[in-house]
This record gives structure tokens, C-alpha cells and sequence, in this order.
């Protein structure tokens, strides 16, 4: 509660220009500037905008499954982040339909689209970690799962019994 004879204000007069909401518009879709497969698309807005309501107004071509918990999230933010099922060197179309709107009910205006194309998988080689054992009377297959290589260097060794725990133990 102020005094009356508290003074209030300031010396000079200020002009003070701000903006409440940001006009609504679409600034843009990434992907890491990689377009892998594996990653996922950011889609970026002026405003925010919830997931479902992006689900609901986008197509992509080739149709892609866009997972459930999407069509639900009703968190509104600028940057949206869509995992997706993308296929290897593929090119896709994306068209945000006009009716999208941010979360004060702005919308779009026209559909706006948008064109990109996958990258390979990247290369990966996975092999089994740690200690491990292959019976002598088995069938000596180790499994290995390679994704996108071209060529792969191998080094073996044959281990003794007599050298077998102190190799463990190292």
C-alpha cells in the first residue's frame, strides 16, 4: 500500500515496445542437418504448438506410422520433436495442413510443405562384450551383427588353459 505522499514513477517518461504472442508461422524442419533415419524431425514454430495438433494437421509421403503417445501430448512448445519409422535413402514429402493452430488458437493460413531425403543407417557393428564361452565341442560361432560396413578387421588369438584365468583376472 503506498503513501500519499510517497513519490511514484519515474523522472523521464520510457517507451517500453514488446510483443505478447509472435505471429504464427512455421520456421522450419531439421533433422541434426543429417536426415538419418534413426533421428528425429524437429519441427519449429513462432509459437507454441501442441504435438497432437501437429499430428492431426500433417501429412508425410511415403505415409509413415507416427506413434501413439504424439497423437496425445497436449504440452504446447515450439520445438517438436517426432521420433519416426523413416526408411533408408528415401525422399519425403511433409505438408503441415492450414488449419493448424498454435495454443492461442492462431492458425496457419496455408498449408505449407516441405521435402527431404533419408540418409543410409549409419554403420554399427555389435558384437558380444565381456566374458563369454564357447564350447570346444559346440559349433565355435560367435554372433556378430554388422549394419552398413563394408569391410571389418578381425584379430584372434587362441587362449591356453593354463593362460585362461589370468587373462580373467587382468
Amino acid at each position: 500500500r503506498a503513501s500519499a505522499q510517497a513519490t511514484l514513477g519515474t523522472p523521464k517518461s520510457r517507451t517500453v515496445k514488446f510483443r505478447t504472442v509472435n505471429d504464427f508461422g512455421f520456421r522450419g524442419l531439421d533433422s541434426d542437418g543429417s536426415w538419418r533415419p534413426g533421428d528425429s524431425l524437429e519441427f519449429s514454430f513462432s509459437n507454441p504448438v501442441a504435438p497432437r495438433d501437429l499430428v492431426r494437421n500433417l501429412v508425410i509421403e511415403p505415409a509413415v506410422k507416427i506413434p501413439d503417445w504424439n497423437t496425445e501430448d497436449d504440452s504446447a512448445t515450439t520445438d517438436i520433436f517426432l521420433s519416426l519409422p523413416l526408411k533408408a535413402r528415401t525422399a519425403y514429402r511433409v505438408v503441415l495442413g492450414a488449419d493448424l493452430a498454435d495454443m492461442f488458437g492462431n492458425r496457419l493460413g496455408k498449408a505449407v510443405e516441405k521435402t527431404f531425403t533419408t540418409t543410409d543407417f549409419p554403420p554399427v557393428l555389435s558384437v558380444p562384450t565381456g566374458q563369454g564361452i564357447l564350447e570346444a565341442d559346440g559349433d565355435l560361432t560367435l554372433p556378430v551383427g554388422l549394419l552398413n560396413l563394408d569391410r571389418l578387421r578381425v584379430r584372434m588369438a587362441r587362449v591356453e588353459p593354463d593362460d585362461l584365468v589370468p587373462l580373467l583376472q587382468a
